[in-house]
Order: C-alpha cells, then sequence, then structure tokens
C-alpha cells in the first residue's frame, strides 16, 4: 500500500480526503486548477445577512460527528421555528400535499410491492407503479427536484437508491432497512445541521488542519491520468473533479477513451443550477416554515425556496427576512441577472400576492451552468465503468479512486463519509 497520495480537485471531497490521509500517515499532495480551495460551497458577509453560494448545511451522521471534532468545530441545528415543510398545491400551501386515499396508497406500495426495477425503467415510471401518480408528481417529484433538480423521468432508481440491494421481491421498506453501508451508530444531533458562519466556516477549519502539512498546489492544471501517474509514480490517485472534468481527464487517455466506447458513455448529462438570495422587507409566508417545494404542474419556475431566517440563527442582520430560490434547467444558461431577478418577483407574488418589487432589499444570484449530473441510466454506466477502473487499479502498484457527487449518492453527508474513506 502506497504511503503518498496525491488528491485530484479541492473541493469538500478532496479536503476531506486530504483530512483523512493525513491521519493514517500518508504524505499528501493536493492539486487544484482554480486559486480558491473549497469547490462550490462558500459563504459570504453582506450587510445584511449571510448569502450560501450552495448548500445551507447537511444531514448529520456518526462519522461526520466524528471529522467535526476532529477539526475542533461546532454545529448548530435549525431553529424550532424550521419544522414545518409546505408544498403549493393549485396555490394552496399544504403541508401534506396528497389525499388520505393516496396515503394509503403510497404505504402499500412502500411496504409491499416488489420495488426492483425494471429493464430500462425510469424513476417516473417507477414511482407511478410503486406508489402511484398522485404521490408521485405531488410528493415525491416536488421532493427530489428540491435535491436532485432533475425530471423524474429522467432519473435512474438505481442511481437514486444506489445503497440498495435490490433484491427480487423485496419493498422499498425492506431496500431502506437492508441498506448497504447502513451506519449502526447514531449521532448525537439528529438531523440538519451548519455552522455559526455559514458552510465556509467547515472549508476554512478544513484547510487549517491541512497548512503546513500536506503540499497544496492550486492554479494547477489537471492533466491526462497517464500523466498524473508518470509525474507521481507510486502515489494512490484520488480524483474528487466533478464528473465532467472526470469524464475530460479519462476521455483524453487512449486506453480509457476506449473503454468508454465500448461501454458505449459517450457524455453524462448535465443540469444548470441557480440559487438566488435575496434579502426582502417582509417573510415571504404569513407563518415560519423551512420552505416551500412546488410540483411541476404549478405555475412557479422555482423547485423550491428556503426561508434561511427560519431555519438557522445568525443568517439575516436586524430585521429582514431572507429567502434562497432554487432553479434548475437549461434556461437559466441565457438569462440575464435582471431576468433572474423578474423570475423571482414574479414566483413571489405567485405565492404570496401581496409580496411585490420593492419588498426585495438585496438580491445575491449564483448560477453553476452545466455543472449538475442528472442520476440517469448514462451516469450509472459511468459510475460501473468507475468501479471496474478502481477495482482493476487495487492489483496494480498505483491505485485510483473516484470520488465526489455523482457517484452513486448526492448530498453533502454522503460525499464527506466517502471521503472519510477514500
Amino acid at each position: 500500500m502506497s504511503d503518498s497520495v496525491l488528491i485530484v480537485g479541492g473541493g469538500i471531497s478532496g479536503l476531506i480526503a486530504a483530512h483523512s490521509s493525513l491521519k493514517k500517515g500518508k504524505k499528501v499532495t493536493l492539486i487544484e486548477r482554480s486559486d480558491r480551495l473549497g469547490g462550490m460551497l462558500d459563504t459570504y458577509k453582506t450587510e445584511f445577512g449571510l448569502v450560501e453560494t450552495a448548500a445551507n448545511g447537511f444531514l448529520n451522521s456518526y462519522a461526520t460527528e466524528e471529522l467535526l471534532q476532529d477539526l475542533n468545530l461546532s454545529s448548530i441545528q435549525p431553529l424550532a421555528s424550521s419544522k414545518k415543510r409546505y408544498f403549493l398545491i393549485q396555490n394552496h400551501l399544504r403541508q401534506i400535499p396528497i389525499s388520505f386515499f393516496s396515503i394509503v396508497r403510497t404505504l402499500i406500495g412502500f411496504l409491499f410491492l416488489n420495488a426492483k426495477p425494471k429493464e430500462n425503467e425510469s424513476f417516473e415510471s417507477w414511482s407511478f407503479r410503486i406508489f402511484g401518480k398522485q404521490a408521485t408528481i405531488h410528493l415525491i417529484e416536488p421532493t427530489l427536484g428540491g435535491i436532485y433538480a432533475a425530471k423524474l423521468k429522467d432519473m435512474d432508481p438505481r442511481m437514486v437508491f444506489s445503497r440498495f440491494l435490490w433484491k427480487e421481491g423485496d419493498s422499498v421498506y425492506r431496500n431502506f432497512k437492508n441498506s448497504k453501508n447502513k451506519s449502526r451508530k447514531k449521532p448525537n444531533k439528529k438531523g440538519l445541521i451548519s455552522f455559526q458562519g455559514g458552510m465556509s466556516d467547515l472549508i476554512s477549519n478544513l484547510t487549517g488542519t491541512l497548512d503546513g502539512k500536506i503540499e497544496i498546489l492550486t492554479n494547477s492544471e489537471i492533466t491526462s491520468l497517464e500523466k498524473l501517474k508518470k509525474e507521481y509514480p507510486d502515489h494512490k490517485i484520488i480524483f474528487c473533479m466533478n464528473v465532467q472534468s472526470t469524464y475530460r481527464i479519462l476521455n483524453e487517455n487512449k486506453v480509457t477513451q476506449s473503454a468508454l466506447s465500448k461501454h458505449n458513455i459517450k457524455s453524462i448529462p448535465l443540469l444548470s443550477l441557480a440559487t438566488i438570495t435575496c434579502f426582502t422587507k417582509t417573510s415571504l409566508l404569513k407563518k415560519p416554515g423551512f420552505g416551500v417545494l412546488f410540483p411541476k404542474d404549478s405555475e412557479v419556475s422555482a423547485n423550491g425556496v428556503l426561508l434561511n431566517d427560519f431555519i438557522f440563527e445568525g443568517r439575516v442582520f436586524g430585521e429582514l427576512h431572507s429567502e434562497t430560490w432554487i432553479y434548475a434547467g437549461e434556461f437559466l444558461d441565457h438569462l440575464t441577472e435582471e431576468e433572474i431577478r423578474n423570475l423571482v418577483i414574479a414566483d413571489r407574488k405567485i405565492v404570496s400576492a401581496s409580496s411585490g418589487e420593492e419588498d426585495i432589499v438585496s438580491f445575491h444570484p449564483k448560477i453553476w451552468k452545466q455543472s449538475f449530473p442528472i442520476y440517469g441510466t448514462e451516469l450509472l454506466k459511468f459510475n460501473r465503468y468507475l468501479d471496474e477502473i478502481e477495482n482493476e487499479s487495487t492489483a496494480s502498484s498505483q491505485s485510483i479512486r473516484f470520488l465526489g457527487n455523482y457517484r452513486y449518492g448526492i448530498g453533502l453527508r454522503g460525499l464527506i463519509e466517502a471521503a472519510l474513506n477514500p
């Protein structure tokens, strides 16, 4: 086993993989093509409050809690005002968006129906079969749309629930119960957590523990796989880049390029995502809550909106309110900042008829163009090929590992847990 590790990419996965490798006594080199570490995660302070560029928190686990103890970093939990979640159904806010009969139908599907996906079955078709149409449209699609951003018809259940064993005859409940890599140990703090200064606290504490202890090369050109192997012989290589960069690296190598073609992996479908944080004079809702999700058949263009000042303490300064609107789709690639602002204003009026343009005091958009993978069949094929590379490399002197939000799961907790065992 190599005592030297090369980590390619300085996002959250790369930083945690570096931290974990350092703890194991490895000599670590981290290369990052940009001039900063942290990837998409960042928090900046305005005169009105905090703005997150991506996630505002993550689900806690025993493993993440241990990491925070290592970093001497204290987490905060959501306020009591965030307990309620809302769905906009026919322009009415509801906490339960489906009928009693649909709830019964959903429970039957969850507890008893054979959940194993059929050949070429999309997540939408699978969900219709297991949970019924009403639950899929008004509950499951808006919920998953807030997480994965993509449409259900473009997603694959085997990617969304990648920890399932998918045994013939097992229900969704049975699959959850028998999930792969399920932790037996429970954290002291359950549910969502964040930090007093936002998600940048996690990045700054991680970089602080690494500073002076590993070699960090920013503004570094990340070349082909073959060149990395030659430049860093006898190093374990851990790729912590986004999916498009990982695909490009493999496609520029003759051997892996041929294998990609053999597996019929032409490209990975990507999505654009926008998070728009607004500081407003009035609250979007008359009642507190975590946020609102919008089914695809609603008039609202957004996937959802987070009510930040009701979720975590210290997100606003003074008497203002804070909202983060989340949008997904190719249409974002062509919108100006003014057009995005008008989109938010229009959506606010649908949710709250009393809201107006003058309510928005400060507007902070962040657009990630073609940055998020769609959790569909193409990504599943790509992941299976990456599994082959990892398995074959374990027999060689230079093992390879791939980490990132495209590797069989989404969400920061999954990224952190995977990177803790690079």
